[in-house]
């Protein structure tokens, strides 16, 4: 039973994947993502946040992936984000005044 969660689960992390990949490939002379370290991350987020917060599925099996899809989708554009902006911060080169 376990391996079938965990079939789904990789499944789910498919459209995941695909936005890092292409994300990627279209910034890639400015910002560096690592689209499988990002998916697998975004991943392990979105099964604790479900786990986490007791998501009940109506559908039963069928649902979890849907819901794992949704949720590491939702922790891959924050991490985005976040990569985003820490990357753009951190190669500006801030002057101070009076140096």
């Amino acid at each position: 039973m376990a391996l079938i969660y965990l079939l789904l689960a990789l499944i789910s992390f498919l459209p995941c994947f695909v936005i890092t990949f292409a994300l990627s490939v279209l910034l890639r002379p400015r910002y560096t993502i690592k689209p499988l370290r990002l998916t697998l991350l975004s991943g392990l987020l979105a099964l604790v946040s479900g786990f986490v917060f007791n998501v009940e599925l109506d559908g039963g099996l069928l649902s979890f992936p849907v819901a794992v899809s949704l949720l590491s989708g939702i922790w891959a554009m924050l991490l985005l984000g976040g990569a985003g902006l820490y990357q753009a911060f951190s190669r500006r080169k801030v002057i101070l005044p009076g140096r």
